[in-house]
């Protein structure tokens, strides 16, 4: 008769439970760092969008140029607020309500003061309303997380006059 060697079944479920155990501690910690990570992009982005509604006031200060064969357009944005808009979202949108251009304009911060921006290449294009979205780096005021938050509720709609 031979004889089988292995291990008891007692110390096979110890070791079960062991690796159970590890197991578990490393998904609780993964998941309580996961969970953690989103609340701080939650809370950062509420904290925006509660600086969006109170210290964003975007106004269209001046709409000119031509739609169409010269597809020249500029549209100067004041911010009346007393929060700082670091990026601007154009939305070109033409008479048949299809978006032709999403233009984020990196460099064009709007402070308290203003900036315009100019379309160049909308030769042909019929232009019916550009929304303007106001776009917000921003940080929490510990310092901890910093998010880009797009002021969706401060969306203006421009609508063009075709010349």
């Amino acid at each position: 008769m031979k004889s089988k060697k292995g291990i008891s079944p007692l110390i096979a479920t110890v070791l079960l439970i062991g690796f159970t155990i590890v197991l578990a501690a490393l998904v609780m910690r993964w998941g309580g760092q996961f969970f953690r990570q989103q609340t701080d992009v939650v809370g950062c982005e509420s904290e925006g969008q509660i600086q969006c509604t109170s210290g964003v006031d975007l106004v269209i200060d001046d709409v000119n140029g031509t739609t169409g064969t010269a597809g020249n357009l500029r549209i100067a944005v004041l911010n009346n607020g007393n929060q700082d808009v670091d990026k601007i979202q154009y939305i070109v949108i033409d008479e048949m309500s299809t978006t032709n251009q999403s233009v984020p304009d990196e460099d064009g911060a709007v402070g308290l003061g203003g900036d315009s921006h100019t379309f160049t290449s909308l030769a042909g294009l019929k232009v019916s309303r550009v929304k303007i979205i106001p776009i917000l780096d921003y940080e929490m005021r510990d310092g901890s997380t910093s998010c880009t938050v797009y002021c969706s509720e401060e969306t203006k709609n421009v609508d063009i006059t075709v010349v």
